[in-house]
């Protein structure tokens, strides 16, 4: 048990999925320069069916809100938060404020299939899931 709790983050991200796939993750659909990636990735995003918010800073910091122990919005202090980077196409999160549950130091990474002004779409390999998050205005 004490080894699937670290998981629970990345199964109800991944738990966003718009599709199963288990083809190999198509070519990255953004500039090979991390910094023009962490550009376009920077907002804050949200997957509707989870009822989660995510935000990435262009200072490299990610915030998460479980929307559905809330509100409905997004207030402080999130979920979980950490930094984050990306390294030839695969974006890392790591944990730095985690829960008993999701504990700091745990590092989850997903390929990114497209970085889109309205849409991130990124590819979880261990569950072969298809993550679409859509932007904030």
């Amino acid at each position: 048990m004490k080894f699937i709790t670290p998981f629970l983050f990345v199964v109800q991200l991944c738990s966003c999925a718009t599709r199963h796939t288990t083809d190999k993750p198509a070519a990255v659909a953004i500039s090979p320069s991390p910094t023009n990636s962490i550009a376009a990735m920077a907002g804050t995003w949200h997957c509707r069916e989870r009822k989660l918010v995510w935000e990435l800073t262009a200072d490299g910091h990610w915030k998460w809100w479980d929307l559905e122990e809330q509100s409905g919005r997004p207030s402080e202090p999130p979920a979980i938060s950490g930094t984050w980077f990306v390294h030839d196409g695969i974006l890392v999160v790591r944990v730095e404020t985690g829960t008993s549950h999701i504990p700091a130091g745990i590092a989850y990474t997903f390929d990114i299939r497209s970085v889109a002004a309205q849409a991130l779409v990124l590819y979880e390999a261990g569950t072969k899931e298809q993550i679409t998050l859509k932007r904030v205005a």
